[in-house]
């Protein structure tokens, strides 16, 4: 068999920083891997109007991975969660790398919150991302009042990373307040929501439960007042039927949905 001409590898995605695009805004995202030359946009699995993106730079070094800088816009019809994403190269298109679409705002972690006795005050509600760095402890503080209700999230396990977040919320003293690991449903991540019986400042610290990570891994941490729902009963809905459901998370009524 002879072959002529150049024969290039199909392009690879090894990390996309942030791993949530904002729904509704533009969100310049950084994808570095291997073989991302010529590389013209995006596709996503989105079921409605499709994302656009247009490519700021590149950094194709032939001894370390790609990178990609791209601006991403995403519809504000887009239906909230985890949607596929492919980079769209003149060579074809790259593997599926999983992303957030998310309607809270993104705010980038920062140097402090793994210092020991350091953290990154934030406001509510907000969005972080950070590296799972191994070994590492983040940590993030919130205001809050009395008898104020907080949800909480971890997205890192379904971007399909070997990542096992643990949430621990402590007061200014140190005592834990909440902690929380796995969920139903979620993999390794958690959801779930508290309530703060005082006023006044709380940490709230994000590492893997192994102390385990790697710096191309992301995750995603999510506070505000969102319904902090894992499941529905039922899990099903036939298309063109209406169906009656509960979220046992969030209330005891049920709501019908079509």
């Amino acid at each position: 068999l002879t072959m002529s001409g150049r024969v290039s590898a199909a392009p690879f995605i090894e990390e996309i920083d942030p791993p949530v695009l904002r729904r509704g805004a533009v969100t310049r995202a950084t994808l570095r891997g291997d073989d991302l030359r010529q590389a013209v946009g995006v596709w996503t699995s989105l079921p409605t109007t499709p994302v656009s993106s247009s490519v700021v730079s590149s950094n194709l070094s032939t001894r370390g991975p790609n990178e990609v800088v791209l601006d991403i816009t995403v519809p504000a019809d887009a239906p909230l969660g985890l949607h596929g994403l492919r980079l769209a190269t003149n060579s074809g298109l790259s593997n599926v790398h999983i992303v957030l679409i998310d309607e809270l705002p993104l705010t980038p972690a920062v140097g402090d919150v793994r210092v020991a006795g350091k953290s990154l005050d934030v406001d509510l509600p907000c969005c972080l991302r950070a590296q799972c760095r191994p070994a590492s402890v983040d940590r993030y503080g919130i205001h809050v009042a009395t008898g104020q209700t907080v949800a909480f999230e971890v997205v890192g396990s379904r971007f399909g990373k070997d990542y096992d977040p643990l949430i621990t919320v402590r007061d200014e003293s140190g005592h834990i307040v909440v902690q929380r690991d796995n969920d139903p449903g979620l993999f390794y991540d958690c959801r779930f929501a508290h309530t703060f019986e005082s006023s006044g400042r709380f940490i709230v610290e994000v590492r893997d439960a192994r102390y385990e990570g790697n710096e191309a891994w992301h995750y995603v941490l999510r506070m505000g007042d969102f319904p902090a729902a894992i499941v529905a009963i039922p899990s099903v809905v036939q298309p063109g039927n209406t169906g009656t459901f509960w979220l046992p998370e969030v209330s005891a009524e049920r709501f019908a949905l079509t």
